[in-house]
């Protein structure tokens, strides 16, 4: 589990994104009073039973970024499943191919307040390598396939 603490500096628009690489679920990203600004932060909610992230509503995915909506019968990890529901996202990296998901912040962030972020992360108990360095990216621009990630937005 990783809990992190972030000032917003930059003057946010309204319509910030946050770019989430991660396995498992994005269990809070809020304000102080702990409303939670990630919909669907466990991914329960959802159109339908494809296994493509953008079936749980709203999140989309770059490449095949996955939608399990029951603990996958492959996976041989010691901790299978979701942390908290029923369902969960994955993500595929290798060497020249990489996949991400995102969504639309319920409300914009703020100048100069802090905001935690956590999510839980796991591998796959069906995966043959390991990342050095995971995280999000949050920005008031839309994301478009081969935009550059600018430092500041980052969260390792």
């Amino acid at each position: 589990m990783k809990k992190r603490i972030i000032s917003a500096k930059a003057d946010w628009k309204k319509n910030n994104v946050l770019f989430v690489a991660l396995l498992l679920c994005v269990t809070s990203f809020a304000q102080k009073i702990e409303k939670n600004l990630v919909p669907n932060p466990s991914f329960e909610k959802h159109k339908n039973r494809s296994s493509l992230i953008k079936n749980a509503i709203p999140w989309q995915g770059v490449g095949t970024a996955d939608y399990y909506y029951r603990t996958d019968k492959l996976d041989s990890s010691r901790y299978k499943g979701a942390h908290t529901g029923k369902c969960y996202a994955g993500l595929r990296f290798q060497p020249k191919y990489k996949e991400f998901m995102y969504v639309r912040l319920t409300e914009p962030l703020k100048k100069d307040r802090a905001y935690h972020f956590k999510m839980y992360v796991r591998l796959s108990g069906r995966s043959t390598v390991t990342l050095k360095q995971l995280g999000v990216y949050f920005s008031a621009d839309e994301f478009e396939t081969g935009m550059n990630f600018e430092e500041q937005g980052i969260i390792d």
